[in-house]
């Protein structure tokens, strides 16, 4: 939306907030296996004969002026240009960050994708069916669909593909995500050797059937993620690690990688073999930097890049700019940033910490000053348009004053009265501009509130990836980090981040009650029984605070005019392929 004031747009974004959410849970399904109709995109048009040559009139007629509103799809105006943060991770089989995920989406896709609104979507799949129980779906593969070299897609690359994920020697660090995927779980721990006993099967070369460790009637929003998509074997094992390298890469997205010249910029452009219809842009430009948010505001003014997402800081500059402001986008944000606790390491080890923690940050404060009202306080965990999510199982009031006295009272409780005997601790972040601001502004709210010492440790973002993947054994004090919906389910939350099975943000936390209950309420398929189960599961999340959420996440971004269509969604991402330009 264009933002016009202040006040209108902070109204717009709590209504956004209140009404976005696109699952409230799963339809019960129904007692006979259903095919599932989504919406199919635009096809490719087929070549179709040349027209007959018509003889030329007495009085040639005027040709009509050109439209400026139509899609430029060809020559050098049809380029975007996009600013990124720097790759950690292209391949799909790995665990990705949000930026990692929707450049691999340009390049890559799977069965199934959802437009901005919900709208499913088919894509590798033109049909499926799902059984009575849910547990079982069998997708009917596109014929048409090839791969970047040409090659047909078949079931088989998604059967070696799925297979390759859950595979321990592998070592992907979100093969939890499709835990569901019958012995997903026991092949990835080693339980099962053979990787054949992962439940999907190529019926044929375009039937794909996948069984379920349990009823899921998400499992559709499931497949569209990119852990998810297929991928080519001879490839992978003949390159290795540099099967990602443009002259050697094999996708089969709507664009393919042309260049990628590293921490500088990826070029992508049209797929030639892709299905559907193409692109209505040309080229696409990923232009990498550090931090995307600290840096592309003043590239987008000096015409160096089309969109830009800009900072809090720089918000009521671009708002008193008559030009500017008629380019600003804030997009509510299915995602969230928190404080994650070493929940093994004390003195973090104690819940009492944990909450005085958690009760001493200054939501409010921080949302309406240092972002400028571009956020909402988080309270609890799960983002809204979550099921499951319990708002009263908050364990403050929300009032500050009331908060931190019971923060106070509750670290007493733990041994360290106004903070006496309190170890110093350290708070490691990336130096990123939403993580650095956490990084500065928290330690000085305990500090206040608790009378304890923090220490501030900020880092690059691959050495902070770096230094992120080695705790799953080494300990730590606490670090920022966020999560952005992969799908908007309940089970994307509390089935996958926090079980001790998974332990995605290595908190170390391990509670057999919440493992029991999530997984019963992952099993429920009744909507409102399923909701009411994940609400308990909420509650003991909220009580024993693994981590400590601080806002919800709001984008604000810069888009030049000549950029028409869906530039972002609520995923955290640029859906570009759905965008194109005009002429400027």
């Amino acid at each position: 939306m264009k933002s016009r004031s202040f006040a209108w747009v902070c109204m717009l974004i709590l209504i956004a907030l209140v009404f976005s959410g696109v699952s409230c849970g799963p339809e019960t399904p129904a007692e006979t296996a259903v095919p599932v109709q989504p919406t199919e995109p635009a096809a490719v048009a087929k070549p179709t004969e040349p027209a007959a040559v018509a003889e030329p009139t007495a009085e040639p007629t005027t040709a009509p002026e050109p439209d400026k509103n139509a899609p430029i799809t060809e020559g050098p105006e049809s380029v975007l240009r996009v600013p990124y943060s720097q790759v950690d991770n292209l391949d799909p089989s790995g665990l990705p960050s949000t930026n990692d995920t929707d450049i691999q989406k340009k390049m890559f896709t799977g069965l199934l994708d959802y437009r901005v609104d919900g709208t499913e979507v088919y894509v590798g799949a033109e049909s499926y069916e799902v059984n009575a129980t849910a547990d079982v779906y069998t997708f009917h593969l596109r014929k048409e669909a090839k791969w970047s070299d040409g090659q047909p897609i078949t079931a088989k690359d998604y059967v070696w593909a799925w297979q390759h994920v859950q595979d321990p020697l592998t070592a992907s660090g979100y093969a939890s995500f499709a835990y569901i995927v019958k012995n997903a779980e026991k092949i990835n721990t080693g339980a099962i050797t053979d990787l054949t006993q992962l439940g999907i099967k190529a019926l044929d070369d375009y039937t794909l059937e996948a069984t379920l460790e349990q009823g899921a009637t998400f499992f559709p929003r499931l497949v569209a993620f990119a852990t998810m998509y297929p991928l080519r074997q001879d490839v992978i094992e003949k390159f290795g690690d540099k099967w990602l390298e443009p002259e050697n890469i094999v996708s089969n997205g709507p664009w393919v990688m042309t260049a990628w010249e590293k921490d500088v910029q990826i070029v992508f452009e049209r797929n030639p073999y892709w299905w559907g219809e193409p692109p209505k842009v040309a080229k696409l430009i990923a232009l990498l930097m550090d931090d995307p948010m600290a840096t592309s505001a003043g590239m987008f003014e000096a015409d160096e890049v089309d969109l830009a997402h800009f900072s809090p800081e720089e918000y009521a500059r671009i708002k008193e700019d008559p030009a500017l402001a008629q380019n600003i986008e804030l997009i509510t944000q299915s995602g969230m940033s928190f404080v994650v606790f070493d929940c093994t390491n004390p003195p973090f080890d104690d819940v009492r910490v944990r909450q005085a923690f958690s009760l001493a940050i200054d939501r409010e404060g921080f949302v309406s000053g240092v972002l400028q009202g571009l956020g909402q306080p988080a309270y609890i965990l799960p983002p809204p348009g979550i099921a499951g999510r319990n708002e009263d199982a908050y364990i403050g009031t929300r009032d500050y004053a009331q908060d931190m006295e019971k923060a106070k009272q509750l670290l007493a409780e733990a041994g360290f009265p106004g903070g006496a005997g309190f170890p110093e601790v350290e708070l490691k972040y990336r130096t990123r501009f939403l993580e650095q601001k956490q990084g500065e502004s928290l330690p000085a709210m305990w500090e206040k509130v608790l009378g304890v010492k923090v220490n501030g440790a900020p880092m690059e973002a691959q050495a902070y990836r770096e230094w992120f993947t080695s705790r799953a054994t080494q300990p730590f004090n606490m670090m920022i980090y966020g999560w952005g919906s992969d799908y908007e389910d309940p089970y994307n939350y509390f089935n996958t981040i926090w079980p001790s099975t998974s332990d995605l943000y290595h908190t170390h936390w391990k509670n057999d009650e919440y493992d029991l209950k999530a997984k019963e309420a992952g099993l429920e398929t009744d909507p409102q029984k399923r909701s009411e189960k994940y609400m308990g599961v909420d509650a003991i999340l909220e009580r024993e605070l693994p981590m400590a959420p601080t806002f919800f996440w709001v984008n604000s971004y810069l888009l030049k005019p000549w950029v028409q269509g869906d530039a972002f969604d609520r995923m955290s991402g640029y859906p570009v392929q759905h965008a194109w330009v005009i002429a400027k």
